[in-house]
């Protein structure tokens, strides 16, 4: 009798497997992927934005590597919740597999700055000493709470909270921190084709 129940339950289990349909992802009204909600980048906080050279191409840690990463990611965080508390530390409260934030180009780094870029950033380090400014404009528009800029979405200490909205032709990602959103048109218009922002559309 028991090796008959053991049988239908299995059997039952296995129909109710096969009548199971493949997952499909939402979808909003209009037919775009649904992207809603409120996220965050808290997690990502022990990955590294470059990829280190070491690991070339490879977008994720071996199983050993993880085990190292998280081994460590547990030891932060048990550290930060005696001294600061859950929501602010280094780490985030899960740990990941990735290489690096970097996935385009293949290697995981970030691109060499053009001789223009530096010749900008000579200038401005050169004018500027950022621990003595001579008046409120030598202060950065992140320090003036005035925007994190388009690179807000990268994991920082806390505030790493994003809100999702969408409409037809427009996705707009809202800021935790100052609170800013970036308004992106997906229909085919080029960004900033009518105005211009500092969080780069």
């Amino acid at each position: 009798m028991k090796t008959l129940i053991i049988t239908a339950a299995i059997c039952a289990t296995a129909i109710a497997v096969a009548a199971q349909k493949p997952y499909t992802a939402p979808r909003t009204p209009w037919g775009h992927p649904d992207l809603q909600g409120t996220w965050t980048t808290d997690d990502a906080r022990s990955v590294p934005l470059q990829r280190a050279p070491e690991f070339g191409d490879r977008r994720l840690l071996t199983d050993q590597e993880y085990a190292d990463r998280k081994r460590r990611d547990d030891e932060t965080r048990g550290d930060v919740r005696v001294a600061a508390g859950t929501f602010v530390g280094e780490v985030g409260s899960r740990t990941h597999r990735h290489t690096s934030l970097v996935v385009e180009p293949a290697n995981g780094r970030v691109p060499a700055r053009t001789a223009a870029a530096d010749q900008r950033m000579a200038a401005i380090n050169k004018a500027v000493n950022p621990l003595l400014p001579l008046t409120w404009e030598d202060r950065s528009l992140f320090e003036r709470c005035i925007t994190r800029g388009p690179l807000a979405s990268l994991p920082t200490l806390y505030g790493n909270g994003l809100r999702i909205v969408q409409a037809p032709g427009v996705v707009a990602i809202n800021h935790e921190m100052i609170h800013e959103t970036r308004i992106i048109p997906v229909d085919g218009r080029l960004s900033g084709e009518r105005f211009h922002s500092y969080m780069g559309y």
